[in-house]
């Protein structure tokens, strides 16, 4: 429910954005979100073939469970591998795994000086997993918070939300010297995941 409250709130906020920027089309300034939308990558729309649309789509259909279920059996395999937890390989490879295309997607932004793009692509990719992937997932079956998620993980992750709110509210940049604090915390908390993770496994061992 909160998810679809906030994709109405956000449609209705980037139609008025593209109504004052059609308004404003003869008056030279940064471009509207719609010209940044289209920017990225060089896409200008959707392919003018309809076999080409329905092959995307069919392959779309067929490839995503397939490679959910390979993540998830690799994962797992992982996991028994290198004797950690499942918790762990969830927090760090799967994690960054499957958070890789938004990492390509947010660096194409930011190439092209489109930041608000860059920030609101995370941060609603973040949203959006927290209410409507969790949400759809434990509506179809129940999902147990792990032991470690709730005494380390969950706390770290309310933490780091919070650093994004002093550069909002003093609508401040993010700068090379703050990313690279974000970059070394992120290093930090995938070894102390790790370690954590072995030595939880080796003392039930």
């Amino acid at each position: 429910g909160l998810i679809v409250i906030f994709l109405l709130e956000s449609a209705r906020h980037a139609g008025a954005c593209m109504a004052d920027g059609k308004r404003q089309k003869s008056n030279p300034g940064p471009p509207s979100a719609e010209q940044a939308l289209e920017g990225l990558d060089g896409v200008e729309g959707m392919p003018q073939s309809w076999v080409m649309i329905a092959g995307f789509l069919l392959a779309g259909i067929i490839g995503l469970p397939v490679g959910a279920h390979l993540v998830v059996e690799s994962a797992t395999e992982i996991a028994s591998e290198f004797g950690v937890s499942e918790a762990v390989i969830g927090l760090t490879v799967v994690a960054l795994g499957t958070s890789l295309p938004e990492l390509a997607t947010t660096l194409a932004a930011a190439y092209r000086a489109q930041g608000a793009l860059a920030v609101g692509n995370v941060l609603g990719s973040n949203m959006f997993n927290l209410l409507a992937i969790m949400g759809l997932t434990a509506m179809v079956t129940p999902l147990e918070i792990p032991e470690q998620v709730f005494r380390i993980d969950l706390w770290v992750m309310l933490a780091t939300a919070l650093i994004i709110v002093p550069f909002a509210f003093l609508k401040k940049p993010i700068t090379r010297l703050p990313a690279a604090l974000m970059v070394g915390g992120y290093i930090i908390y995938l070894v102390m995941t790790l370690r954590e993770g072995s030595a939880t496994l080796t003392a039930m061992l």
